[in-house]
């Protein structure tokens, strides 16, 4: 591996992997490396076989290119396109216009259809602001697939995901639907348009979270429709029905009370420029 790849600096570290930036010495092109390391291995080889499958078989356009994959002295390793961008999370932070917050909604219903309607369906998971990155064209970037998992796999049922994020029957590791990925996508949403940390949303009640006066009055259906996908008390199930629903939302909405959001997002972008 060192002596294909100079490694560069860590790109962060979850409970069962760690990611580099490297880049090959001969080629000269950057990559992200995974390293799942021998201690993790047997708990997370099935996920690994399932993750390094879904990237070669490039079902979405959002996903990193997988370059290769293979072990090592008893590590497992994915070896990927180096995505460069912002994540969401940061995007939030700074606030996001309609037109953006629509456009970014749009290409994560994409993202949700192509994994859904994936023959056998694939449910994401661990739909969160730290997993999407959006390059500097607004094109959108989902990372990290290890959380991802077949409706009809056996095995391990552990809770597998972020709370917040996950419907409560996610949490109890009932047995996964796309429907779980509607719920996130809609908590995504809802923080995208209120820029309300998740702490905060994880205590409102729902009925809180669709009078808020930063929802403008015609995403309150979609949001419900999300918050209410898991109990099956909505039509949109999965990723085509979200992208269905989406459709109709207009990129602007007069009077709704986004001037400010606007100008704190180009004040923080020419921030962010300044400190690069």
């Amino acid at each position: 591996m060192k002596e294909q790849y100079e490694f560069l600096k860590p790109l962060g570290e979850g409970g069962f992997s760690r990611v580099y930036l490297a880049r090959h010495r001969i080629l000269g092109r950057e990559a992200a490396i995974k390293e799942i390391p021998p201690e993790k291995k047997d708990r997370e080889n099935r996920k690994y076989g399932l993750e390094a499958r879904l990237l070669a078989r490039g079902i979405s356009g959002a996903l990193p290119c997988l370059y290769d994959a293979f072990e090592e002295e008893g590590a497992l390793y994915l070896v990927m396109e180096y995505v460069k961008g912002r994540s969401l999370k940061e995007e939030i932070r700074c606030g996001m216009p309609l037109a953006r917050i629509r456009d970014t909604a749009l290409q994560l219903s994409t993202f949700l259809m192509e994994l859904h309607s994936h023959s056998p369906a694939v449910v994401y998971l661990d739909l969160k602001p730290e997993n999407i990155l959006l390059e500097e064209n607004g094109r959108v970037r989902v990372l990290d697939l290890g959380a991802a998992r077949y409706p009809d796999e056996k095995g391990d049922r552990s809770f597998t995901g972020t709370k917040g994020y996950a419907p409560k029957a996610q949490e109890l590791g009932e047995k996964p639907v796309p429907a779980w990925d509607i719920y996130a996508f809609g908590v995504l949403l809802y923080e995208m348009l209120t820029g309300l940390p998740m702490g905060k949303i994880r205590e409102q009640s729902l009925k809180e979270r669709l009078l808020s006066k930063e929802i403008p009055i015609e995403y309150r259906p979609v949001l419900e429709a999300c918050f209410l996908s898991p109990s099956g008390r909505s039509g949109i199930l999965d990723g085509s029905g979200l992208q269905a629903a989406l459709q109709d939302l207009k990129p602007f909405f007069p009077g709704t009370g986004n001037g400010f959001r606007i100008l704190r997002s180009i004040h923080c972008c020419e921030v962010g420029k300044k400190n690069l």
